[in-house]
């Protein structure tokens, strides 16, 4: 991975840049034909000829029928989006010292082609929201772009002050805690039809509330298969030391806020980022893409029990592009497929404490503009506020881009139980000790950031799918999703 710094950086024009983290060895060029077929691959290889290898690797079909029109049908829109292609570069030989830098390759490219601008880009690293762990230490040289600002060198002053609280243990940082109450769902109605939440995220591990027979919680497989996720491991990612990776239990935390706030809502656990925190985008991509493919094949067959109803997003990544918007980019387009095919989309709005767009959340309804009368159901990005539900928490990120805020600072959700790690209780005296911070197996913890904050609006907007006497019906399509999203945002339907 490399880390594009602005005041270095190779540039075509005047463009105004901003540092991102990209994989340094990959492109993503999009498109409707095959690799073989496409015209920036074969540019690509025209200009690298003799000096760098160019392979790909892509998944889906490159087109996307028209979603069925009929009863229940009604406002639907043919939801395509191009296919994501993952070019990897690769030196011929050892005469291209310190490798190959995808960026220095896609400036040549598009001086050489500017008809291929927006079709061709970086393969981003894209992050969990909570960064306060540090998953991204290659960052660190870089004061002005660190995004981790819970560990700020300088803790009990400059910009680290405060910032820090959320990240320690105890205080806001991730903790054992002990949950009294039984599973929401021991108490709610059972609906007439359940709505479907997809958690883009680590997984969902092992637990009571989730356990592998669960009618109600359906668990793809990991992308990667060295991914570490969410699952009946210790969550552990360096042997030596014992430690747990610092987001290991993020993505069952985020299904403990949904099962909470929407007790009878099914999930979708899509496992995508590892218990570092870190993807590139083209998994994200890949993910997004099969999640379409179900949705629409499910409009097709009439399969109303397969639809998906929310994804929540609780990642992104800064775009080295200085001009603020993205709404061409890849990552949009495929989003709007989605929302075009009845999906709301829910963004954490990032933890930095900065104002510079993080996206996907950055290409959101702006707070305080109107969700449309028609079309598709815009995305909705989610700040977080402290417990306190009326002050918004220091760490996070601010701009006209993030719609909506709510609870993210100190919340109690589920982590898997066999979250293990090498700490131990600070003092044990016989049977008596202080409490192991390592030692998750109560299945239950408090952890902050805008990762958390995401799903509760999540859940709010299946809440109001399943107050909608048409939806339960049998209605699809993006006027429902829009009218459950205006109502979340207009304050009609908020979760318990």
């Amino acid at each position: 991975m490399r880390l594009l710094d602005p005041a270095g950086a190779v540039r075509r024009g005047s463009r105004r840049l901003r540092p991102t983290a990209y994989v340094g060895d990959s492109l993503l060029v999009t498109g409707t034909r095959t690799p073989e077929e496409d015209d920036a691959v074969v540019a690509l290889r025209g200009l690298l000829a003799g000096k760098v290898d160019v392979s790909c690797s892509c998944h889906g079909p490159s087109e996307q029928a028209a979603a069925p029109s009929g009863a229940g049908r009604k406002g639907m829109q043919e939801a395509r989006a191009p296919r994501s292609t993952r070019v990897t570069l690769t030196p011929c030989d050892d005469r291209v010292d310190g490798g190959v830098d995808a960026w220095r390759v896609l400036q040549h490219v598009l001086s050489e082609h500017p008809d291929l601008e927006g079709r061709i880009g970086l393969n981003h690293v894209m992050t969990a929201a909570d960064p306060y762990w540090d998953p991204v230490p290659y960052w660190d040289p870089v004061p002005y772009w660190d995004p981790v600002p819970y560990w700020d060198p300088v803790p009990f002053g400059g910009r680290g002050q405060g910032l820090a609280e959320y990240g320690s243990a105890g205080v806001g940082g991730r903790t054992p805690v002990v949950w009294q109450a039984p599973d929401p769902r021991t108490h709610a109605p059972q609906p007439r039809r359940a709505p479907v939440v997809a958690v883009v995220d680590t997984g969902i591990g092992v637990h009571p509330w989730f356990p592998e027979d669960d009618p109600d919680v359906e668990r793809w497989e990991p992308l990667l298969d060295d991914l570490v996720v969410d699952g009946r491991d210790t969550g552990v990612i360096d042997e030596l030391t014992g430690a747990i990776g610092p987001l290991a239990g993020h993505g069952t935390f985020i299904a403990g806020v949904v099962r909470q706030r929407s007790p009878r809502a099914r999930l979708l656990s899509v496992p995508v980022l590892g218990a570092d925190g870190v993807v590139e985008e083209y998994l994200v991509h890949t993910a997004l893409r099969r999640i379409l493919h179900r949705q629409q094949e499910a409009l097709r067959s009439g399969d109303v029990d397969s639809l998906v109803d929310v994804v929540c997003l609780s990642m992104g990544y800064y775009d080295e592009d200085g001009d603020d918007s993205r709404p061409d980019s890849p990552l949009a387009r495929l989003l709007r497929a989605l929302a075009e095919a009845g999906v709301a989309v829910v963004a954490a709005a990032g933890n930095s404490a900065v104002d510079d767009p993080f996206y996907p959340a950055a290409l959101a309804l702006p707070r305080g503009a109107a969700v449309p009368d028609s079309g598709p159901p815009p995305i909705v990005s989610v700040g977080a506020r402290n417990p306190d539900n009326t002050s918004v928490a220091l760490f996070t990120n601010d701009g006209p881009w993030v719609t909506t805020h709510r609870p993210g600072a100190a919340i109690v959700s589920t982590v898997p139980t066999a979250l293990q790690g090498g700490l131990s209780p600070t003092v044990v005296v016989g049977d008596r000790r202080t409490i192991d911070r390592d030692d998750f197996s109560s299945g239950f913890a408090i952890w902050s950031g805008t990762s958390f904050a995401a799903p509760v609006v999540a859940a709010e907007i299946a809440t109001a799918l399943a107050a909608d006497d048409a939806w339960l019906a049998g209605g699809t399509g993006p006027d429902h999703a829009r009218a459950a999203v205006a109502a979340v945002l207009d304050g009609r339907q908020e979760a318990p």
